[in-house]
């Protein structure tokens, strides 16, 4: 597989679950230093290099299949106004809590208590599916819902289910 890593560091060095693939000088028009490496499963690692100093490094690692929902709310607590709006990123991770990139799978959102979700989308330029559908699907991985209180104090339970995965919930206070 060719594998390009982009850079502003003169070198970068890659390797391949632990194992040293090679040192490359970036081009410095296309900031890139590309690498052809053989797949394995595990982990992708590049690191900058200036002079010999190694500085930052960022990693890829292989994945597993969908093994769970996870949701993440900007805020847990908003006011009981229509004005107000909370957004939960919706995650579906494998069984070792990674996200899964590549991962496009239908869900279906719902709500209970003193709100409603008024919107659900994905972020993928080419899905024409209606944002205010409650069934989007997956977009690497990953979704997202926007909650909104009615006027009363409370809570809003969104729980989000997907065929053959645990469903999960957040709960979100109103008040």
């Amino acid at each position: 597989m060719a594998v390009h890593v982009y850079s502003r560091s003169p070198k970068v060095r890659l390797y391949l679950n632990d194992m040293l693939l090679g040192e490359k000088e970036v081009n410095p028009d296309t900031y890139t230093a590309s690498f052809e490496v053989p797949y394995e499963p595990g982990q992708l690692k590049a690191i900058n290099l200036k002079g010999k100093k190694e500085t930052t490094s960022t990693e890829l690692c292989t994945t597993g299949i969908p093994a769970m929902i996870h949701l993440t709310a900007d805020r847990m607590k908003i006011k009981a106004d229509k004005n107000d709006l909370s957004y939960i990123k919706v995650e579906i991770l494998d069984k070792d809590g990674k996200l899964i990139p590549d991962c496009s799978i239908p869900l279906e959102i719902k709500s209970t208590g003193k709100g409603s979700v008024i919107a659900a989308g994905n972020g993928s330029a080419d899905d024409m599916r209606s944002f205010r559908s409650l069934k989007p699907k997956t977009f690497r991985g990953k979704a997202i819902a926007i909650v909104q209180p009615n006027t009363e104090k409370g809570t809003i339970t969104l729980t989000v289910s997907a065929e053959g995965l645990p469903e999960a919930a957040i709960v979100i206070e109103t008040y």
